[in-house]
């Protein structure tokens, strides 16, 4: 895909603006870096649980996956633009395989009024990468989503069978070694957390500024305007088509908590809040505790009060997700038109579509397309 403008003439965009390129490519690095480490640290307190299963161990598991989580969804502002994950020299990259949702429980584990569903319980399927990563492939109605994060998430609260806005209970025994289910369950979690560590570390690899094999070194040498048409992109079509769209609209539209990012632990809320820091993270170049040149630095050299503006955008739409009555499945989707909460909710929608169309504002005047439906 081409991100430039067509058209020669490049004296409407004179600027320079290789520092901003370099601070959002240290920027993804440093971020994945740090995803990568607080998913370590999920890694590490499930292989305890597995160790020795125990209400602790369950507990702690249960919330190191939240911390790595919400590192994770701040990783979000990097995608949608074919960068490595989401597609590779030979194919699609590891995003759908590591974050796809929703989830059908009933393709992985027992659920409510069904014992014996899923691929734990079937003793004639393997449990192998092949298997799990075939499924997801697999055209038609046998498609399923069996791993990434969700399918961690599922494997440590279980399904959702309690009141709306209380996350599931999978009890700690469902991990006690000894029995055939339980030990398919046990393997099962070990290998979709291992998959997981290993597409992060892809992607760590990736954007590694010393290697000029990976995708990082190929980004150093685009186009100015192709790089930044790609970074514009990334923020627009998150807080637009992701966030807007599909993970507010759509959920408004089904009423249901399966429509939620993450319903099994009930942390949906936090995906909305972490996933728009991440556009922010882009915008400013800070993040962590580190300073970068960040795109607010660029647009406000070449139209300042657009910069205002989209900044602006940006801290209204904050407001808007922060306004949000939760826990999300029994506060806002079951809410009736015209009621606070249903408002709350369409001016978050609002406010993150009017941010995603100054930032293609942005793209015209830095001579580059964002590619937001009309």
């Amino acid at each position: 895909m081409i991100y430039r403008l067509p058209g020669t003439d490049r004296r409407p965009y004179n600027y320079d603006a290789k520092s901003e390129i370099q601070g959002y490519m240290q920027l993804v690095g440093d971020s994945y870096a740090t995803a990568l480490t607080d998913a370590l640290a999920m890694k590490t307190a499930i292989d305890g649980l597995l160790a020795k299963p125990g209400d602790d161990t369950l507990a702690h598991a249960r919330d190191s996956w939240v911390s790595a989580r919400r590192s994770w969804e701040q990783t979000e502002a990097f995608r949608f633009y074919d960068g490595p994950i989401d597609a590779t020299d030979t194919g699609p990259g590891p995003g759908q395989r590591m974050d796809g949702w929703p989830l059908n429980p009933a393709a992985i584990d027992y659920v409510d009024n069904n014992p014996t569903a899923g691929i734990i319980n079937d003793m004639k399927q393997a449990l192998t990468r092949p298997t799990l990563l075939g499924r997801e492939t697999q055209p038609g109605p046998n498609r399923a989503v069996t791993t990434g994060w969700h399918a961690v998430e599922f494997l440590l609260w279980g399904q959702q069978t309690n009141a709306p806005g209380e996350p599931g209970d999978r009890p700690v025994t469902d991990f006690l070694p000894g029995q055939p289910n339980n030990d398919r369950r046990r393997a099962y979690l070990k290998l979709v957390s291992d998959l997981l560590i290993e597409d992060m570390r892809y992607l760590v690899e990736s954007w590694d500024p010393k290697n000029r094999n990976v995708y990082a070194g190929a980004f150093r040498l685009l186009n100015q305007r192709e790089a930044l048409g790609r970074i514009l992109n990334g923020v627009a079509l998150l807080a637009d088509q992701e966030l807007a769209t599909t993970r507010l609209a759509d959920a408004l539209d089904s009423g249901s908590r399966q429509s939620l990012t993450s319903p099994f632990s009930e942390t949906s809320y936090q995906d909305l809040v972490f996933a728009l820091r991440g556009i922010r993270n882009v915008w400013t170049g800070d993040q962590g505790g580190e300073t970068r040149p960040g795109l607010d630095i660029l647009v406000g050299r070449v139209d300042p009060p657009l910069a205002q503006k989209i900044l602006h955008a940006l801290d209204h739409a904050e407001g808007s997700i922060a306004a949000l009555r939760t826990p999300l499945d029994r506060e806002t989707l079951p809410a009736p038109p015209n009621s606070p909460p249903r408002q709350d909710a369409e001016r978050a929608i609002a406010d993150l579509k009017r941010l995603a169309s100054l930032i293609r504002d942005a793209g015209v005047k830095l001579g580059v397309q964002v590619f937001l439906p009309n």
